[in-house]
C-alpha cells in the first residue's frame, strides 16, 4: 500500500468521478443530456485537481492531473463552440469533433494508467476502472466515421462506449473514497 497520499486528493477524486457518473447517467437518458454541459467541468475540475493532489507526493499521479486539467477545457470548449472553433480553424464539424474526442481519449489514457497505477499502490478496485479502454476502443473505431461526418449527429455511434464508462466511474468514484492514505 502507498503511504502519505495527499489528504483530501481521495474525496476531490471520489466526487469527480461521482459527477462523471451522473453526466454520463444524462447522456443516457437522451433529453437529459443538457445537464452534462453543468456537472462535466466541474467533475473534470475536481478529477484534476484531485489527481494533482496526490502527485504532490507520489509525483507519477502529478501527469494524469495536468494532462486533465490542460486536455479536458480543449475539449469541453471546443464541444461548445463547435461552430465558430471549426470556421475559424477551417475544418468541417465532423473533423473538429474527430480531433476533440482524439484529445479527450488522450486525457482519458492518462487516467486508465492512473486507475492502473493506483490499483498496484492503493486500491484494487481501480482496476475494475479499466474498463473504460472498451468504451475508448469504441470512440477510436468511430473516429475515422466521425470525420467524415456533417455534424454533431454522427456523436450517436459512441453511445455503446457510455455504459463502459459509466462503469468505469463508478468504479473510480468507489476507489476513490475508499483509497487508504
Amino acid at each position: 500500500m502507498v503511504r502519505n497520499l495527499s489528504e483530501g486528493g481521495n474525496a476531490l477524486l471520489g466526487i469527480g468521478y461521482f459527477l462523471s457518473v451522473l453526466t454520463i447517467l444524462t447522456f443516457l437518458g437522451g433529453s437529459t443530456a443538457v445537464f452534462a454541459f453543468f456537472m462535466y467541468p466541474i467533475s473534470i475540475v475536481l478529477r484534476g485537481v484531485g489527481w494533482i493532489r496526490l502527485g504532490i507526493n507520489i509525483k507519477k499521479y502529478l501527469i494524469t492531473g495536468i494532462a486533465i486539467i490542460v486536455l479536458a477545457p480543449l475539449y469541453y470548449m471546443g464541444f461548445l463552440f463547435n461552430e465558430p472553433v471549426s470556421k475559424t480553424l477551417g475544418l468541417k464539424i465532423g473533423q473538429l469533433l474527430a480531433i476533440l474526442l482524439a484529445i479527450w481519449l488522450i486525457y482519458s489514457i492518462f487516467e486508465a494508467v492512473g486507475y492502473f497505477m493506483l490499483g498496484q499502490d492503493n486500491n484494487k478496485l481501480f482496476y475494475g476502472a479499466l474498463i473504460s479502454i472498451i468504451g475508448f476502443l469504441v470512440v477510436f473505431y468511430n473516429l475515422l466515421v466521425i470525420w467524415s461526418g456533417k455534424g454533431l449527429e454522427t456523436l450517436i455511434l459512441l453511445y455503446p462506449a457510455l455504459p463502459f464508462l459509466l462503469l468505469s466511474s463508478i468504479f473510480a468514484a468507489i476507489g476513490s473514497f475508499k483509497m487508504s492514505s
